[in-house]
This record gives structure tokens, C-alpha cells and sequence, in this order.
């Protein structure tokens, strides 16, 4: 028995007293029939609809399966019988028409499988292609963004290097008025009668610095060959009446800061470094280094005192 799909969407009642005929079943009740077209079959289900005349007029279709169509549709409506002699001879012939065309259809399914491949590939190398170009967009618009923020760097490094030009030329023209004023002032008389006091200021400043040094390197001679428990004492004298000639001296410096501390705050240190020989040490001589520094207790300020010397004996 054949059934249409088409034939049981169209007619229901028909389709369904005819399987109840075929298979030797009771006809179906009128509301059972009504309960299953409402609730089971539905129009939307149906996607496509093909007839004959749809497909003798498609060149598309193969003559064979427009054959076996038109004869599945008479068995579907009962004008041809299934068991007829017509019917096993169009079946049989149908048979031999597939079986001379398996070859053929074998070779065509291979090629629609190679095709399916190909068709994939192509959909991969599509995708990929659209990924690339996609990342090429991207590099596209990062390399844009850097040249304008090139572009930008560019005009605002030109714009800085006007302004310098500008104010190099300001420095230009200011150092060309200061040299012009500087040989106006050379050449007026006043700067050539002040020639010999500025020679003379000049020469005295040199021997001031030449006094300077040479009172430093007597100093510290005659400061070493004071006696060791002697030298700070004379040392604090000398700063206190004689301090202009130790004036840039770092010694004298701290000792002046240390004086104003106590000037204006009232402090004085309860500690200062001295210099102990191994004469103070009441060890013998040889069981300790030449010289040592040590701290002890003193009401008087500290202040950075000269070193002893390395190689004079007191």
C-alpha cells in the first residue's frame, strides 16, 4: 500500500478509511477523525508541494524519478493496483533502468562528495581570508593612529623648535646689545682711569689667596707640633680672636654653626671627638695602632678638628 503525504494533508478522511480498509480495521469514528485533524495534523507542517505537472515541465528532473512519481502517485489514489501485472513490469524495468545506472550515479555521489569538500575548503579559506582581512584592518588602523600621532609629535616639535629660534635670536640680539654696552663702557673714559685700581684690586686678591694658603700650610705645621692636650684649646682661641684668616675653612665653619646653635638656643654638646696616643692608653707601646680617636664626656662644643700627623713626633 502507498500513501501520499500530500493525500493525507489534503484528504484525511479518505487517507484513513483507506488504511483502515487495507489493514482489516473497523472505520474510524467521526469525532476520533476530528480529534486528529485538529490536534495532530497541521498545514505548516507540509514545507513543499510537488505534482506532476510541476515536474513534467522542470527539465531538471530526471526522467526516471519523474516516472516513478507518477506511479507512486496512481498507487497513491487506488487507479493503478500495486499487484498488477502493469505495475511489476514498470517496477522491474524501473529496477533495471537503477541498476545500469548505478556506475554512473556511484562516480556522480563521488563528485558531489569531492565537491562538498572543495565547497568546505573554500568556506575555511573564505573565513580565514575574512580573518586576515579583518587583522590587516586593524594594523591598517593601529600604523594610522601612529602616523597622526607622528604627524602631531612632528607639529609640536616644530612649533617648539620656532619658539627656540626665537629665542635664540632674543639672545642673539640681547647678546649683541651686552657686548655693544660692554665696549661702550670699555671704551669711556672712566673704565680707562679705573684700569690701574682694577690691576691693583686684581694683584691684591691673588696675593690675598697666595697669604691664604701659605698661613694654612704654616698653621697646620705649627698646629702639629703643638702638644696634643694643648691643641684644642689653642685651636678654640685662635677661631674665637683670629677668625677671618680661617674664613672657608670647613673646621672653622662648623665651629661658627655650632656656636650660633648655642647663641640661640642655649645648647651646648655634652661630647667631643679628641685624639688619644698610646701614651693615654696606660698600655704599652706596641700593643695598640699609633693612634686612635675616642669620645668622652666635656661641657665644651664640638667642633671638626685637624688630624694629627702621621709622621711627626709632638
Amino acid at each position: 500500500m502507498v500513501v501520499g503525504y500530500d493525500h493525507v494533508i489534503d484528504e484525511p478522511r479518505v487517507q484513513l478509511q483507506r488504511i483502515a480498509r487495507f489493514c482489516g480495521l473497523d472505520t474510524p469514528e467521526p469525532m476520533a477523525v476530528d480529534s486528529y485533524i485538529e490536534t495532530f495534523l497541521d498545514q505548516g507542517l507540509r514545507h513543499s508541494q510537488v505534482t506532476s505537472h510541476k515536474l513534467q515541465h522542470d527539465p531538471r528532473v530526471d526522467p526516471l524519478a519523474r516516472q516513478m512519481f507518477e506511479l507512486m502517485d496512481r498507487l497513491a489514489r487506488d487507479e493503478q493496483n500495486i499487484d498488477s501485472e502493469q505495475t511489476l513490469v514498470l517496477l522491474d524495468d524501473l529496477s533495471a533502468q537503477l541498476e545500469q545506472r548505478a556506475p554512473l550515479d556511484h562516480v556522480l555521489a563521488a563528485q558531489d562528495r569531492q565537491l562538498l569538500a572543495l565547497k568546505h575548503t573554500l568556506e575555511q579559506q573564505t573565513h580565514q581570508h575574512h580573518e586576515h582581512t579583518n587583522r590587516l584592518e586593524r594594523q591598517y588602523i593601529s600604523l594610522q593612529q601612529q602616523v597622526n600621532d607622528e604627524r602631531m609629535r612632528r607639529e609640536h616639535l616644530e612649533h617648539n623648535t620656532g619658539e627656540l629660534h626665537a629665542q635664540l635670536h632674543n639672545l642673539r640680539t640681547a647678546l649683541t646689545m651686552t657686548q655693544a654696552s660692554v665696549g661702550e663702557m670699555q671704551r669711556s673714559t672712566s673704565w680707562r682711569v679705573t684700569r690701574p685700581l682694577r690691576a691693583f684690586s686684581h694683584h691684591v686678591q691673588q696675593l690675598t689667596q697666595r697669604t691664604r694658603k701659605l698661613a694654612k700650610r704654616l698653621g697646620r705645621d705649627l698646629y702639629y707640633r703643638l702638644p696634643v692636650n694643648q691643641r684644642q684649646r689653642l685651636m678654640l682661641l685662635a677661631f674665637k680672636h683670629l677668625g677671618f684668616a680661617f674664613r672657608g675653612l670647613s673646621h672653622y665653619e662648623s665651629w661658627q654653626r655650632q656656636q650660633a646653635l648655642e647663641k640661640d638656643y642655649g645648647l651646648s654638646a655634652q661630647s667631643s671627638f679628641h685624639y688619644r696616643t698610646n701614651a693615654d692608653s696606660g698600655k704599652p707601646r706596641g700593643t695598640q695602632h699609633q693612634g686612635r680617636y675616642a669620645i668622652t664626656t666635656t661641657g665644651t662644643a664640638p667642633y671638626c678638628y685637624l688630624p694629627p700627623s702621621r709622621s711627626r713626633a709632638p
